[in-house]
């Protein structure tokens, strides 16, 4: 039997990997462990979530945003739904940890207005300085369209990560 699959086959995933560039972190290292800790403070109210988090740097600071990623079923009626997760977030948890909080708002959006469709349907925004290093964070109550679920719960109740 001839194994000329394999040589096409590596060939193929040697391609990929050329069309591919390394993803580079740019984020400073300080971040790191703010996203790790502020990840913490997310308590799912189904036993097991995953957060995600989005980072970019704005004029003046860094800018991290944060949410619990949303649930595919799989198999069943449902197959394929993606539902986002409930979680409850200790914000004075999160608050003690900045050295100083210059702005803390909430912004809401009901989802069945259609003037911010593209908007989060509601998000916390506390600016200030983490350990003397200016930053922004956003609490979004769900993920971006653009993202992905963070686990699939199959039809027996088990969950996996993605």
């Amino acid at each position: 039997m001839s194994n000329t699959h394999l040589p096409i086959q590596h060939l193929l995933a040697q391609l990929e990997k050329q069309g591919r560039r390394p993803r580079r972190n740019y984020r400073p290292q300080w971040i790191t462990p703010i996203i790790e800790e502020v990840a913490e403070l997310f308590e799912p109210l189904c036993s097991v979530g995953r957060v995600g988090f989005d980072c970019r740097l704005t004029e003046d600071r860094w800018e991290v945003s944060l949410y619990l990623g949303t649930c595919e079923l799989v198999g069943g009626k449902n197959d394929g739904q993606n539902l986002p997760l409930s979680f409850q977030f200790d914000m004075h948890e999160l608050y003690r940890r900045f050295n100083l909080v210059e702005r803390w708002e909430w912004t809401a959006h009901p989802a069945k207005n259609a003037a911010f469709a593209d908007e989060e349907a509601s998000l916390v925004t506390i600016e200030g300085y983490w350990d003397d290093n200016p930053i922004r964070l956003k609490l979004i109550e769900s993920p971006p369209s653009k993202v992905g679920p963070g686990l699939r719960e199959f039809p027996n109740g088990h969950r996996e990560q993605i």
